[in-house]
């Protein structure tokens, strides 16, 4: 199973050892540093469209497209997207979040709570992500 460990250097120390667990999420905190241990999934995920009602759901591909789009196949291939199929498919690796904070957001289906976002190189080297993901992990615990 793959994770992501981020390290902290704690500005203040902590005079002793603090383990917490959520979720899959494990945070360790030691005098001078703080590990945050996040699994990464690697799986198909959807991406949910807001505006269902420009899109057209087609069954054999199990994938939405926009009507600027779809109205060119024909009508027996498709039908109007509902909310909970109007999506894309997406195989990446994501990590987990309780709010969306990082978009785009994916989900296993529509009414989930928990969402994901694509584990990139962007998030990687963007302090101001992974630093908004970082106080939003600390918010939810």
């Amino acid at each position: 199973k793959q994770e992501v460990i981020i390290s902290l250097e704690n500005k203040y120390p902590i005079p002793k050892q603090i383990s917490y667990h959520y979720n899959d999420i494990y945070i360790v905190m030691t005098e001078h540093t703080t590990r945050i241990r996040i699994p990464v999934f690697e799986e198909e995920l959807r991406y949910f469209y807001s505006n269902y009602k420009d899109y057209y759901y087609f069954p054999a591909e199990d994938t939405a497209f926009h009507k600027s789009i779809a109205e060119f196949a024909e009508a027996k291939f498709r039908e109007k997207a509902k909310a909970t199929n109007c999506y894309t498919r997406r195989y990446a690796q994501f990590l987990p979040q309780y709010e969306p904070i990082i978009t785009p957001e994916f989900k296993h289906e529509y009414k989930e709570k928990l969402s994901y976002f694509e584990f990139t190189e962007k998030f990687c080297n963007s302090k101001k992500l992974v630093k908004k993901y970082i106080q939003h992990i600390f918010y939810r615990i």
